[in-house]
């Protein structure tokens, strides 16, 4: 008797160690960097205005369960401008753009069919975080086709008068207005 329950005490210890180490199931989460003064200005003219509240400095994506979250990391955001940012997700063949168009008076969140323009119906959630200096957006996995893997890319845009400055999440320099968001190689698997 002594010795069956031994044998059982230890067995039920390592298995109680065993789950103990084990880690539970999570989400991949990757960040890519991104350089500071590398926002390009379009305009006729030289305005010498600031562009530090559209310079990313990171996007982190964290393909979670039942949401994608994407983090865009800003040098400086500021709630007292407008500005837009747009976060690209690739599933597959099809890309997403989950967009966020913030004014003072509130903000505009959508997603849109990347290909075709469209605007998609789907509970797409962003914010502002001005003391994190970070734009955040949630996009429901099963609004872009619930992959198991994504590739992404960002930019932020301030469409000014008479002016317009674009910084993209993962190419060092934008050459014009019309350049498509890069979307990086590397894929997000869900976690």
């Amino acid at each position: 008797m002594r010795r069956t329950t031994a044998t059982v005490l230890t067995v039920l210890t390592t298995l109680g160690a065993l789950a103990a180490t084990m880690a539970p199931a999570s989400a991949e989460v990757v960040t890519v960097e991104d350089g500071i003064n590398d926002v390009q200005y379009f305009s006729g003219r030289d305005l010498g205005i600031r562009t530090d509240y559209v310079d990313i400095s990171s996007t982190t994506v964290d393909h979670r369960a039942n949401n994608i979250v994407m983090t865009v990391g800003i040098l400086d955001v500021d709630k007292t401008t407008d500005f837009e940012v747009q976060g690209a997700l690739k599933t597959g063949g099809r890309l997403y753009l989950a967009r966020l168009q913030y004014a003072p008076g509130g903000s505009n969140v959508f997603l849109q069919d990347g290909d075709t323009g469209d605007e998609l119906r789907c509970a797409v959630k962003g914010a502002v975080k001005e003391m994190a200096s970070t734009v955040v957006l949630t996009v429901p996995r099963s609004c872009v086709g619930d992959p198991a893997r994504v590739r992404f890319g960002s930019r932020t845009i301030d469409a000014g008068d008479g002016f317009t400055l674009i910084d993209d999440g993962r190419r060092g320099r934008v050459t014009s207005q019309e350049t498509p968001i890069k979307v990086g190689r590397a894929t997000v698997a869900q976690g």
